[in-house]
This record gives C-alpha cells, structure tokens and sequence, in this order.
C-alpha cells in the first residue's frame, strides 16, 4: 500500500510541476474568481433593484403630496377669484352710488 501511496504522490507531483499542471491550477483558479464576481454582480443587482423600487415609491409619495398640494391651492385660488369678483362688484355699486349722489348735488 505503501508503493501506491508513494507512485500516486510521486504522479501529483510531476503534474503540478508540468505546465499542464499549473493550466489546469490556473483555470480553477480563473473559474472561482469569476464565480464570485458573478456572486459579487447579483448581489449589486439585487441592492440596485431594491434602491429602485424604494426610491420609486418615495417619489410616487412625492408626487402624490405635491398634487393634494396644488389642488389646494387651485381651490384656494378660485376663492380668491371668486372675493375679488363679489369686491368687484360691491365696488362698482359703491361707485354708481357716488356718482348719483354728485349727480344730485350739481
């Protein structure tokens, strides 16, 4: 047993020290390195996605505020316009008022 342990470790020993050898190291090597940077990238994409999505959903908040936002102002506005029309409309009747009065007084 002891000839097969030696003749198997003297074989292993002449193919690592062979260029096949270190191919071989070389592309196990290669291999585990771009396993884990293709790890590396899903991990990014996930993180990436999950940014995304979250980001999406603030902004769709975002937006929803800044419309219950301008609704109200559009409504604050038509109240505006709506004084200002009744304002308006009382200073022209004050102004008929004034001038029947400087009618009757000439």
């Amino acid at each position: 047993m002891d000839t097969v342990d030696m003749t198997s470790i003297n074989q292993l020993t002449k193919i690592l020290e062979s260029q096949f050898g270190w191919a071989i190291l070389c592309l196990l090597l290669g291999g585990f390195i771009l396993k884990k940077v293709y790890q590396k990238n899903e991990q990014n994409e996930t993180k990436i996605i999950s940014l995304y999505e979250t980001n999406e959903k603030k902004a769709q908040k975002r937006e929803d505020k800044l419309m219950e936002h301008l609704e109200r102002s559009n409504e604050s506005q038509e109240r505006t316009a709506k004084s200002l029309e009744g304002i308006n409309d009382s200073l022209q009747s004050l102004e008929k008022r004034v001038e029947k009065i400087e009618e009757r007084t000439h």
